[in-house]
């Protein structure tokens, strides 16, 4: 017994040994890399609906062997969120190593790159930043009226939800909606969706600026209004309207959810079905909502997006 109990340890110290070698030889950073940072940029991206973040760090491998980035850390903080284009960097050869990370205006970051042959550091500052802006270009051949929702990704530090606010280019204030927001620990925020209203004849453009003041630009109109019938109760600001039936069959139940002013709605998919489950099933394929797909994948295709920034000087 005491025997295999040896050959286990043993065995358990060889596997470990052999464990810290390889990794050793995976992240060895007494060799630096022949790596060549021939440019850093930080920018934008727009995915969809999405706003990210962007650096961009060219490579250059001057060597006669492949290199291929196993890990990045920016500031000693290990990254996920980056890819390597190609993923094997040949002699002779440039790449580009894409990184989404919430930089931050004016600021110096410090990038470890960890490849099969080494590390590579590279220290670079971000260009000033003071206002982030979406050109919306309308491609439709006919005027857009609607709302559109942006997810925007902020660094740590830089917007609390009570001071957000939205311009239109001619500095104009307009009513918006701020919801699923993410926070930093620090209280500002990482990542929200801001829902505002999009008014757009064929072949123009505007850009709406996310600003950090928005406690001193609010909008003139009544924030929010209460409109009671006999049979219906809505709420409703500038952008948004929800409306709750209150017939006898559909009691309480969501009659109308989305712009305030419009009539297609996701709710009428989700009323309760009085006549059974094929009901309910039945009034998800309402002509409104299919209406409504086919509006928005034709609106996806219509409108370009276009990120514009204004730097603090």
């Amino acid at each position: 017994m005491l025997k295999l109990k040896w050959y286990v340890a043993v065995l358990s110290a060889t596997i470990l040994l052999a464990v810290s070698v390889f990794c050793f030889n995976l992240y060895d950073t007494s060799v630096e890399a022949p790596l060549k940072a021939l440019n850093v940029n930080f920018g934008f991206e727009t995915l969809g609906y999405n706003m990210l973040r962007k650096i961009t760090i060219t490579l250059y491998d001057p060597s006669s062997e492949n290199m291929t980035v196993q890990e990045v850390r920016i500031n000693d903080t290990t990254l996920f969120s980056w890819t390597m284009k190609p993923e094997t960097l040949k002699p002779g050869r440039v790449g580009l190593l894409q990184i989404y990370y919430p930089w931050r205006s004016a600021r110096k970051y410090l990038f470890r790159i960890f490849t099969n042959k080494g590390e590579k550091t590279v220290i670079n500052s971000s260009p000033p930043l003071n206002t982030i802006g979406i050109r919306i270009v309308n491609n439709l051949g006919e005027k857009f009226e609607d709302l559109i929702s942006f997810t925007f990704f902020f660094a740590d530090g830089e917007h609390k939800k009570e001071d957000i606010g939205v311009l239109r280019d001619d500095e104009k204030a307009i009513p918006y909606v701020i919801w699923g927001t993410v926070y930093y620990k620090s209280g500002y925020i990482h990542s929200t969706v801001i829902t505002f209203p999009v008014n757009l004849p064929p072949g123009s453009s505007a850009a709406y600026w996310i600003v950090n003041n928005g406690s001193n630009i609010k909008f003139n109109e009544s924030s929010l209004k209460l409109i009671q019938t006999s049979n219906k109760v809505e709420v409703l600001n500038p952008v948004y309207r929800v409306r709750f039936n209150f017939t006898d069959r559909l009691l309480g139940s969501l009659d109308y959810s989305g712009p305030a002013r419009g009539e297609t709605s996701f709710a009428r998919a989700f009323k309760p079905g009085y006549y059974g489950w094929f009901y309910s099933i039945r009034l998800v394929w309402n002509k409104s909502v299919l209406n409504y797909l086919q509006d928005l994948r034709r609106v996806t295709e219509g409108l370009s997006f276009e990120v514009e920034i204004k730097d603090e000087g």
